[in-house]
């Protein structure tokens, strides 16, 4: 799997050039590997719009046009990761709290002598 960068300023055809040559991939081998067209997330509509549009295609099942955060949902989805439970707020204290139990011999901190309000009235 190869991985291309395409960087410019804007304005410079990065787009133009991409859509070109997936394309002109899609013209030449309809059924050879998948390829992931990686854009923000504000440009995947237009980007799948001008791959649709194409006249010389009749179609482009191997070509995906995703967000980073699209990407990221399709890692986690075939990685197994959306089956994880998030851990809420409560359940990070209770987990921070074991860890320290744990791990308190080895922590360089005295413990604080907290004095008594009512002991030291007297």
């Amino acid at each position: 799997m190869a991985l291309h960068f395409v960087i410019g300023r804007s304005g410079s055809g990065k787009s133009a050039h991409l859509l070109n040559e997936i394309r002109q991939r899609l013209e030449t081998q309809p059924e050879g590997p998948p390829m992931i067209l990686l854009v923000p997330e504000q440009g995947t509509f237009q980007a799948e719009h001008a791959l649709v549009t194409s006249e010389r295609l009749s179609g482009m099942l191997r070509t995906q046009v995703l967000s980073f955060r699209r990407l990221a949902y399709r890692v986690m989805q075939e990685t197994g990761g959306t089956a994880l439970t998030p851990i809420g707020e409560e359940g990070k204290k209770m987990l921070l709290y074991k860890i320290l139990q744990r791990r308190k011999s080895d922590l360089p901190c005295s413990p604080v002598r907290r004095s008594n309000s009512a002991s030291s009235k007297n």
